[in-house]
């Protein structure tokens, strides 16, 4: 959840008490995860599944607010009818004794991208590639649905430290599309700003209806700052950011980030369009980005092992490797083939041309999953948190290692005539 830390006083202990003892004996609260300007999350144990969950209940003073209650209510629908692995699922709504609603929500046990980029700077390209696929299925889930996130931002996206799995939170601001049936009251009156200038869409500023693709425009921004740790406008501040967003192009990734793909670059570019009519849909980023990442359906489930296990294959360009090599190898022996006659060379030599090819393409296999070699420039991999996935990286290299040391042994033998 997006929440930040405040100032505790009585009345915050008072509260926290009141809320302890109102979700028993259903939930036994653990502690306080933090407070927002609308809401309090409190860390729970279901007692009945022996499950951590997250609870978000309404502060006091905006309880009797009643488009803040109407606010809360719409996240708890809105996000109950998204069901994605990269969207935070609402479990339950309920009220306390008072009517104080609340909403159960799965925990997720990590970091908000915010604090992640803080803490540890821009995230290595490939890696920021996957998480932007991420958030993209998880809008376009949303889309789907009907629903338009509207404040997209990383304080608003969780980071799971076991799985690195990315989760869209905080639908309270979100708009419904009539067509989804649902309730489309306005909670905001026209022209009022909802969420952070620096990730909201150009006709947001204007006051416009706003569609899916603003979010999608967010999430332009997003990629920007989780590869740059800046906007694409860095230079700008406030008064001027509105301007330049309404005037100018963005800084092209290229000149911020001169490594970056030429075609996650453009991605990027489009999703930042001025006109929302030149933006690609969220389902459409997704497979714009999954040549280098996952093949996890948009709305998919959970992937098995062996799945996780072929898509970091694929993400790490070990088919094309194995390709390749195998191209160059029959390559390499046709041509031996084709000199060694009128050369006289001797049969050893060519026995031992096969043997080191042979030899050579566990090798190769295992510098393929440690580094990333494209463009002219050589990058550490990194790795993709699979269940066991810090383990494969260690054993995979081993046993490509010892299958090379066999087959080198078995050629020497052959080479040798024994």
């Amino acid at each position: 959840m997006a929440v930040t830390d405040s100032p505790v006083g009585a009345e915050d202990h008072a509260f926290d008490d009141y809320v302890r003892d109102e979700l028993l004996p259903d939930f036994r609260v653990v502690r306080l995860l933090g407070k927002g300007s609308m809401a309090a999350v409190y860390l729970a144990k279901d007692v009945a599944l022996d499950h951590m969950r997250a609870i978000k209940v309404l502060l006091p003073s905006k309880t009797v607010d009643k488009t803040s209650r109407k606010r809360f209510e719409r996240e708890a629908r809105s996000a109950a009818r998204i069901s994605h692995p990269n969207v935070t699922p609402v479990l339950r709504v309920g009220a306390l004794s008072d009517e104080t609603p609340f909403l159960v929500m799965e925990y997720v046990e990590g970091r908000n991208l915010e604090d992640v980029i803080e803490g540890g700077g821009p995230l290595p390209i490939p890696q920021g590639r996957d998480v932007l696929r991420q958030l993209a299925a998880g809008l376009a889930a949303a889309h789907e649905q009907g629903i338009t996130h509207r404040d997209l931002k990383p304080a608003n996206i969780l980071c799971e430290t076991a799985t690195g799995r990315v989760r869209l939170t905080d639908f309270g601001v979100a708009a419904v599309r009539e067509a989804a049936g649902a309730d489309t009251t306005r909670l905001t009156k026209q022209g009022q700003m909802l969420g952070d200038v620096a990730y909201v869409a150009p006709e947001h500023l204007l006051g416009e209806e706003l569609t899916e693709l603003a979010d999608v425009y967010s999430l332009g921004v997003i990629g920007y700052v989780i590869l740059t740790g800046g906007t694409p406008y860095p230079n700008a501040r406030h008064a001027q950011l509105i301007t330049e967003k309404l005037r100018s192009p963005p800084t092209p990734l290229l000149e911020l980030l001169p490594e970056v793909d030429p075609e996650l670059a453009a991605v990027l570019e489009r999703c930042l369009a001025r006109k929302p009519e030149h933006r690609p849909t969220a389902a459409e980023v997704v497979t714009l980005l999954r040549d280098d990442a996952s093949e996890e359906e948009v709305s998919g489930g959970e992937e098995t092992p062996w799945e996780l296990f072929f898509r970091e294959m694929k993400r790490r360009r070990m088919y094309r490797l194995a390709v390749g090599y195998l191209a160059a190898a029959v390559g390499t022996i046709s041509l031996q083939d084709a000199v060694a006659d009128p050369l006289g060379e001797p049969a050893a030599v060519q026995r031992l041309i096969i043997v080191l090819i042979l030899s050579g393409f566990p090798v190769a296999l295992i510098l393929g999953w440690m580094f990333d070699i494209r463009k002219g420039t050589i990058t550490r991999t990194q790795d993709t948190k699979l269940e066991g996935g810090p383990r494969l990286s260690r054993v995979l290299p081993t046993l490509a290692l010892i299958a090379s040391l066999l087959i080198a042994v078995g050629g020497v033998w052959w080479v040798l005539g024994r």
